[in-house]
């Protein structure tokens, strides 16, 4: 019901955009988690499920808004890390609540490039797993040997992606 709910709302906002790229990292999070110990590796359902899902938050994250939010979010990093290394410096109690409120701002953000490597690695771990446990010349294998093409497309265009933040 989730996933409908999901894949039928049309984001307008910065606001709806977070929560649905936090909904799908959360999805895609929880379908590599309930991959069954046998077989060892998604169906080819579940296996396209997550490629669509990937390829519609990268649709999203390439909205003008959400680029610059993310850039916003690197900027806040880096800033955190420049001020973390001044240890003399004291915080008032609304200096600290101030400072976890924006990191709270950037939560969603802070997930994306970590988690979109991440699941194009289990991607193409679950790819493999899958061409070495179904019999070859089968027909099943014959059509996950078509979905390679569509993980190098998807690696592709992630890497164009993750490229503009040089």
């Amino acid at each position: 019901m989730l996933c409908k709910i999901i894949d039928e709302f049309k984001p307008q906002t910065l606001e709806d955009i977070r929560y649905i790229v936090g909904a799908q990292l959360l999805m895609i999070g929880t379908t590599f988690k309930m991959v069954p110990q046998d077989p060892g590796f998604l169906n080819r359902e579940g296996w396209v499920d997550i490629c669509t899902r990937i390829e519609q938050m990268l649709e999203l994250i390439s909205r003008p808004e959400y680029k610059a939010s993310l850039l916003k979010s690197i900027e806040y990093l880096q800033n955190l890390v420049n001020n973390n290394t001044d240890t003399d410096r004291e915080m008032t109690v609304e200096a600290m609540e101030a400072e976890a409120e924006e990191k709270a701002q950037y939560e969603t953000e802070q997930q994306v490039f970590p988690s979109l490597s991440n699941f194009a690695e289990r991607l193409d771990e679950n790819l493999w797993k899958s061409y070495q446990r179904t019999q070859h010349g089968s027909i099943n294998y014959m059509v996950r040997l078509q979905d390679e093409n569509r993980l190098l497309f998807l690696s592709d265009k992630l890497l164009t992606y993750l490229q503009e933040f040089n």
